[in-house]
C-alpha cells in the first residue's frame, strides 16, 4: 500500500495488521522466525540474524516502531516487541545490520513531528515533504492539546516546540538549507 501523502493514515492500518500477524505466526523465544510453523519443512529455528548490508526482518520492525511511537500508535508496542536489538557482537563483526542501526539513530537522535488539526495548506505541504525516513511523524490526538494550525516538534531530549510556519518547521528540524 503506497500512501498518497505522509498525512495519509491508511498505511497505519496495514502496519497494525502486519505487526499482529507477525507476532502471532513468526515470533518465538529464539527471536523472529523467517518461516512460520505451518510452512516449516524441518524442525530447526531459522532466524534472520546475519544479512550483510541489507534489510532484516527485525530491523524493519525497528524502523516501523520508530515511526509509529511518536504519535502513540498502538502498533508501535507490537513493533517494538518484534524489533531485533543489535547484537553485542555487532561492533566486532564485519556484518552490519544497516536498518537496525538506522532505526536506532532515528529513535535516539531524530526529532518527531506531531501535526495538529487545521493546518494551512502550506504547513500541510511542508509536513508532507519532510523526509519520511528521517522524521517520525503522526497525527495529534485531542488529548495531546496541540493548538489548531500548529505542529509539535519533539526533540530526543524530550523538549517540545510548537511551530505554525513552514520555514520555522524546517529550521527547527535542521533542514533550513532546503525549501519547505
Amino acid at each position: 500500500m503506497i500512501p498518497q501523502s505522509s498525512s495519509d493514515d491508511a498505511p497505519l492500518v496495514w502496519v497494525e495488521e502486519l505487526c499482529g500477524i507477525t507476532e502471532k505466526l513468526f515470533r518465538k523465544e529464539v527471536g523472529l522466525l523467517e518461516v512460520s510453523d505451518g510452512a516449516r519443512m524441518i524442525d530447526l529455528p531459522i532466524v534472520d540474524r546475519r544479512r550483510i548490508f541489507d534489510d532484516t526482518t527485525g530491523g524493519l520492525f525497528a524502523l516501523a516502531e520508530t515511526r509509529l511511537a511518536p504519535a502513540g500508535h498502538p502498533a508501535a508496542a507490537i513493533a517494538a516487541r518484534l524489533a531485533a536489538p543489535l547484537q553485542e557482537s555487532a561492533p566486532r563483526l564485519p556484518i552490519l545490520h544497516t536498518d537496525g542501526i538506522f532505526a536506532a539513530l532515528v529513535k535516539h537522535r531524530a526529532k518527531a513531528v506531531i501535526r495538529g488539526a487545521g493546518l494551512s495548506p502550506e504547513m500541510t505541504a511542508a509536513v508532507e515533504r519532510l523526509p519520511l525516513q528521517l522524521v517520525p511523524r503522526g497525527a495529534a490526538k485531542v488529548s495531546d492539546g496541540i493548538p489548531d494550525g500548529t505542529v509539535r516538534v519533539i526533540s530526543p531530549d524530550g523538549s517540545v516546540k510548537s511551530v505554525s510556519d513552514p520555514a520555522d518547521l524546517w529550521k527547527e528540524l535542521n533542514l533550513s538549507g532546503k525549501t519547505p
